[in-house]
C-alpha cells in the first residue's frame, strides 16, 4: 500500500469517525447534523473510489453514477448546515425533505432510461459509442447547476450574517464563520473542475481530473473539518438563537420610538456604559445590554445605529480600546503583558486587538506605551 492510497484511508476512517463523534455527541445540536451527514457521504466517496482502485466494482460507470448521486446530495447538506447554524431555524421539520426530493427522480430516470448503467452492463456489446449516456449528462448538468445554486446562496446567508452579527456580538469570534465561507470555496472548486471534466468526457476526452481531484480534494475537507472540530468545538454549537431573531434588514420609521425618548436612552447608554463598564465581560451581547438597561434590543439597536452612527460591535470595542490606553499609561500595570491588558479591558483575541488598535491608533501598542512614556 502506497503512501497516497494510506492517505486517503486514513482521511475517510478519519471522516468516519468524525461524523460518528458529531451525530452522538453530547448536547447535539441540529446543524451537527447536517455537517456530519456531508461529512459521511465524502468518507464514503472515498471508500467507493479506493474500492475502484482495488478492482472490487465491475463497471467504472456504475461507480461514476453512484458517487456523482452521493457528491450532489452535498449541496442541500451544506445549505441546511449553514441555515441551522446561523439560526435561521432551530428544529428539524418536513420542509427539508424538498431538498433532497430530486434524488430519487434522478434514479428512477436513470433506472428506467435505455442509456442506463444497468441497461449498459446487460447489453454492452449492443452500444456504440455515439449511445454514450446523453440523457445522464444532462441530468448530471441539472444537478451540477443545482448544487452551484445551494452554494450561491448559502454564500449569501453568510454574507448576510456577517453584517447581521455586527450588531449582535461584541467579539466576532463565536460568529466567525470563515471557516465555512473557506469550506463551501473548496467545494465550489471542485464542483468547477468537475463540470469542466464532465464536459471534455462528454466530447470523450477522458482526463479523469474528477478522480484525481476527488482524492486530493475530499481528503483536505474532511481534515479540514475534524481540525476545526478539534480546535474550534464551539463552532458545531448553535449561535444564541434569540439573539439571531432580528430581522435582517433594519427598519426604524415604524420602530415607535420618539426622538427625545432615544435621546434618553442615548443617555442612560453612555452613563451605564462609563460606570458599570459592562464592555469588561468579553462575551456581552446587544441582548445582554439590553436586559441590563431594560430597553428592548430592537430600540437599544436603533439608538447605536441611528443616533451614534455605529454598529453594536464598534461601539462597544471604542469602550474597551479606551480601556486598553488607560491601562497601557498605567505605570502600576507595566508588569502586565500586552495581552493581558487586552483581555483585562474585554477583549478576547489578539488578533482582534491588534488589528482594531492599530485601526485606532496608527501604532502597535507597543509603539503606543512606549511613544506616551517617553
Amino acid at each position: 500500500m502506497d503512501f497516497i492510497v494510506l492517505v486517503l484511508n486514513l482521511a475517510a476512517a478519519q471522516g468516519l469517525l468524525l461524523s460518528f463523534f458529531l451525530y452522538y455527541k453530547r448536547k447535539n445540536h441540529v446543524p451537527n447534523l447536517f455537517i456530519a451527514s456531508y461529512t459521511l457521504i465524502t468518507s464514503f466517496v472515498l471508500f467507493i473510489f479506493q474500492f475502484k482502485d482495488q478492482g472490487l466494482y465491475i463497471s467504472v460507470e456504475s461507480i461514476r453514477y453512484a458517487t456523482f448521486l452521493l457528491i450532489y446530495i452535498s449541496g442541500p447538506l451544506l445549505y441546511l448546515y449553514t441555515k441551522y447554524l446561523i439560526g435561521e431555524k432551530q428544529q428539524i421539520d418536513t420542509s427539508i425533505i424538498k431538498h433532497f426530493a430530486a434524488i430519487p427522480v434522478v434514479i428512477g430516470i436513470e433506472m428506467l432510461s435505455p442509456n442506463s448503467v444497468l441497461y449498459t452492463l446487460d447489453h454492452a456489446d449492443e452500444l456504440h459509442p455515439e449511445d454514450a449516456f446523453d440523457q445522464l449528462y444532462i441530468l448530471e448538468y441539472i444537478l451540477i447547476l443545482s448544487t452551484i445554486g445551494y452554494l450561491l446562496i448559502s454564500f449569501k446567508k453568510i454574507w448576510v450574517f456577517d453584517g447581521l452579527a455586527l450588531n449582535l456580538f461584541s467579539n466576532m469570534e463565536s460568529a466567525n464563520l470563515n471557516w465555512l465561507r473557506n469550506l463551501l470555496l473548496l467545494f465550489s472548486a471542485f464542483l468547477f473542475i468537475h463540470l469542466i471534466d464532465t464536459s471534455l468526457d462528454y466530447l470523450q476526452w477522458d482526463l479523469k481530473l474528477s478522480s484525481y481531484i476527488m482524492k486530493l480534494g475530499f481528503p483536505v475537507l474532511i481534515y479540514v473539518i475534524s481540525y476545526k472540530a478539534l480546535t474550534q468545538p464551539e463552532i458545531f454549537k448553535e449561535l444564541r438563537t434569540s439573539e439571531l431573531s432580528m430581522p435582517l434588514k433594519q427598519s426604524y420609521q415604524s420602530s415607535g420610538l420618539k426622538e427625545d425618548k432615544a435621546k434618553q436612552h442615548v443617555d442612560r447608554l453612555l452613563t451605564f456604559m462609563e460606570e458599570e463598564k459592562p464592555y469588561l465581560d468579553c462575551n456581552l451581547t446587544i441582548e445582554d445590554l439590553a436586559k441590563s438597561l431594560g430597553i428592548s434590543r430592537h430600540h437599544l439597536t436603533e439608538v447605536i445605529n441611528k443616533y451614534l452612527k455605529k454598529n453594536f460591535y464598534e461601539f462597544v470595542n471604542e469602550f474597551r480600546l479606551e480601556k486598553v490606553k488607560t491601562l497601557l499609561l498605567d505605570k502600576s500595570k507595566t508588569h502586565i503583558t500586552l495581552v493581558g491588558i487586552a483581555f483585562e479591558a474585554g477583549f478576547n483575541s489578539k488578533t482582534t486587538f491588534n488589528t482594531l488598535f492599530r485601526k485606532e491608533t496608527g501604532l502597535t501598542p507597543t509603539a503606543f506605551r512606549k511613544q506616551h512614556t517617553n
